[in-house]
């Protein structure tokens, strides 16, 4: 049912007019078919926050240049639509139709429209209970980036039983069933010029062709919490995605929003290009990275462990906790060998980032495939920083042999 991040191109024609005065949308529409291209984007960075079945919805006003989307929700429809096979651009097309990607009615303060739709992707509670997806391992919220967008994708994918385990891409008439079911409910009458469908087409057509990423809005910093987007949301993220850009990815691995692009190298005592890293030399880099160089942590696996500061300790018996960012430690309860970055779950596997040993490269690696994994420390965030998180949390793992865990 879940699908990788490599390129797919779907086509789909629009039928009637886009949104008002979007001239660049129209000039498509006029034209014919645009393409949509589902590919990773490499060098840029994003995020959002919930659809509307049956909601009548008014379409999103404030104003926003419509080729342009927030960063932080750049990432979440690429990451969500690579997850669950639905082309971004279409995923973007409905952030932008339903709250010009949360600029407008988005938040938690706005609460419910008179359908009883919210947040960004505009989900009634119903409905987002029944296609909820927690994305970011706090509790599934409809007005969370993260969970509203990867829950539109789920949506868009499974309302439908006879797209949800396709193991090809849907096709363009497919795409329109289930974007005006998005809007309409699953069991209404399908009416192929349905205006609905056709904005959000015109809106997915565009950015198929253009797009220009603009600063985060107010709701990515308030309300879109802990451990999905990249570079821009919670602070353990940041440290994920800082330490996955020197990683190499490979087939069905992560496509992290920016990468090196290159293999970097395992060094015994590196600190990274121009050289490589060593285990804890990539963990010092990304997390110095991602605090804008205001957290140095001490420079061996050992050190760290057992006596980092302005850390969270959490044990081997509880990998349960493990969140994006969290330091990863591996062989020995006192005396860890081995260090990595824990990234996030994708396509169902939870990996970390690592640089493993002589020979070998910077990679993603299977957190739960690794044995003698002892237990992790979460790095606070730095004043100022955000989506600052508690201070430290110390547990051990179950005693055994090393201290591993089987």
């Amino acid at each position: 049912m879940r699908r990788d991040g490599s390129k797919v191109a779907v086509g789909i024609g629009v039928a009637g007019v886009g949104l008002v005065g979007i001239v660049a949308m129209a000039v498509a529409l006029l034209v014919g078919l645009v393409a949509l291209i589902f590919s990773p984007v490499t060098g840029l960075m994003s995020k959002i926050c919930s659809p509307s079945i049956g909601s009548g919805v008014a379409h999103a006003q404030k104003a926003l240049a419509s080729d342009a989307i927030p960063r932080k929700y750049f990432e979440l429809y690429r990451r969500a639509g690579a997850e669950w096979g639905i082309p971004w651009n279409v995923l973007a097309g409905v952030g932008y139709v339903e709250t010009k990607h949360g600029t407008f009615g988005a938040s938690r303060k706005d609460g419910p429209n008179f359908a009883g739709a919210a947040g960004p992707m505009q989900f009634k509670q119903g409905t987002f209970n029944s296609y909820k997806v927690d994305a970011n391992g706090n509790g599934a919220d409809r007005y969370e980036a993260g969970d509203a967008v990867f829950s539109a994708a789920k949506l868009l994918k499974t309302q439908f039983s006879s797209y949800a385990g396709l193991q090809r891409n849907l096709t363009a008439e497919e795409l329109k069933r289930t974007i005006f079911a998005y809007n309409h409910g699953p069991g209404a009458a399908y009416r192929p010029s349905d205006t609905y469908v056709n904005d959000v087409l015109a809106a997915a057509n565009l950015y198929a062709k253009k797009y220009h990423l603009t600063s985060d809005n107010y709701l990515d910093s308030s309300l879109c919490s802990a451990g999905l987007v990249s570079g821009s949301g919670p602070f353990g993220r940041r440290i994920a995605e800082k330490a996955a850009y020197y990683a190499k990815p490979g087939p069905g691995q992560p496509h992290p929003a920016t990468s090196l692009g290159v293999k970097v190298p395992y060094i015994w005592g590196g600190n990274g290009p121009p050289g490589g890293f060593d285990c804890s030399g990539l963990a010092v880099r990304a997390v110095n990275e991602a605090s804008a160089g205001k957290v140095s942590l001490l420079r061996t696996t050992q050190a760290m462990w057992r006596g980092q500061k302005g850390v969270v300790k959490i044990g081997g018996d509880r990998k349960d906790l493990v969140r994006p960012g969290d330091l990863l430690f591996f062989n020995d309860p006192n005396a860890p060998t081995h260090m990595a970055i824990y990234y996030g779950v994708f396509k169902g596997t939870r990996w970390m980032v690592e640089a493993p040993r002589p020979g070998k490269f910077v990679q993603f690696a299977d957190f739960d495939a690794r044995a003698e994994y002892v237990g992790a420390l979460r790095v606070t965030p730095p004043p100022g920083m955000e989506g600052r998180s508690p201070g430290t949390v110390r547990a051990m793992s179950r005693p055994g042999p090393r201290g591993g865990v089987a």
